[in-house]
């Protein structure tokens, strides 16, 4: 899964430095130059927002309040050239989850975007289920937190199912842990239904 992160900065050659490092790191960047253009955009199905609090017409703090009022769990970062503590402090009132002061060294903004985002996800790579856990990227199963080799891990394929009366689209990863069975089905709205054999 890619996540998707929208940047919000008048500064094009800073928005534009960020969002190239993010997409390096395999992020889905969209950026944003002016106020009314990120206004527009505050109902995007993305998975995070960098807003910078100085903006062309209104401040970042504002685009936060409008974001949280119909998406009041999007991890939000808020970073600054003004090192003033009043405004870390209403950042972190706001709800922010971090703030980042210019100048600032890409590499630790990256680090804190990496960070936010596997403390407000679940890796959808990662299964848990009746004491096992199975890695899906590398193709591994442990129980109890030991490794267990086994012939095929996972197959997958595209196709529908009718779930509770519903025709959903998506596709099934099959998974075998002798003596367990598993067929997992992850819809395009990314629902995921487990069916579990022994």
């Amino acid at each position: 899964m890619q996540f998707r992160i929208n940047i919000i900065d008048d500064e094009k050659n800073l928005n534009d430095l960020v969002r190239t490092y993010l997409e390096k790191e395999g992020y889905i960047v969209y950026s944003f130059y002016t106020y009314d253009e990120a206004l527009m955009h505050k109902d995007d199905d993305v998975h995070l927002w960098l807003i910078d609090i100085m903006l062309d017409r209104a401040s970042g703090f504002e685009l936060f309040n409008e974001i949280k009022a119909s998406r009041p769990k999007m991890p939000i970062i808020f970073m600054s050239a003004r090192d003033q503590e009043f405004d870390r402090i209403i950042g972190l009132e706001k709800g922010s989850d971090d703030y980042i002061t210019k100048p600032f060294n890409i590499k630790e903004v990256i680090l804190r975007i990496n960070n936010l985002i596997k403390r407000s996800y679940d890796d959808p790579s990662k299964i848990k289920m009746d004491g096992y856990d199975i890695d899906l990227e590398k193709r591994r199963v442990f129980y109890n937190n030991n490794e267990i080799r086994v012939p095929v891990i996972a197959a997958t394929s595209i196709g529908t199912a009718v779930i509770n009366n519903q025709l959903h689209i998506g596709y099934s990863i099959f998974v075998c842990v002798h003596p367990i069975y598993a067929e997992i089905f992850r819809t395009t709205e990314d629902t995921v239904f487990i069916q579990v054999y022994q």
